[in-house]
């Protein structure tokens, strides 16, 4: 006698996954600067693009506890960060524009680079059109 076989929900433990990815990846866990590096760069590209002068700056400091990369570049709003920034796979950065501008991210993935070994990810942003800055974290 046959018994039927009892469906059992599949399940995807998202933060378990995510390191799991970050790890496979980004094997090295300096891949985190340069994923940050590049971000950082591509929004200064990006502000470049829309013509406004200004002296470009990425700042890099690094202590045993802490990294924090931050520039003058383009900036993000609360859509970017939902819709690109917080969403694996989405890329504000494939565009027509972005590929004007020479940005290199276009995957969506480069933000998965600190869960390989970041215990907490802080965002603190300004988009170059608002004088909002808003404050997000995972």
């Amino acid at each position: 006698m046959n018994t039927p076989i009892a469906r059992i929900p599949f399940e995807v433990d998202v933060s378990r996954i995510i390191e799991v990815l970050a790890r496979q990846i980004y094997q090295s866990p300096l891949a985190l600067l340069r994923e940050n590096t590049q971000n950082a760069f591509d929004a200064i590209l990006l502000r470049r693009h829309h013509a406004s002068a200004f002296d470009a700056r990425i700042d890099i400091s690094i202590t045993p506890n802490l990294i924090v990369i931050s520039d003058n570049g383009i900036g993000m709003t609360d859509t970017d960060l939902r819709t690109h920034y917080w969403r694996a796979g989405s890329s504000s950065k494939n565009t027509p524009e972005a590929r004007a501008a020479g940005v290199i991210g276009t995957f969506g993935i480069g933000a998965m680079a600190n869960f390989g070994i970041a215990d907490e990810l802080s965002v603190e942003t300004e988009a170059l059109d608002s004088s909002r800055r808003i404050f997000s974290a995972a």
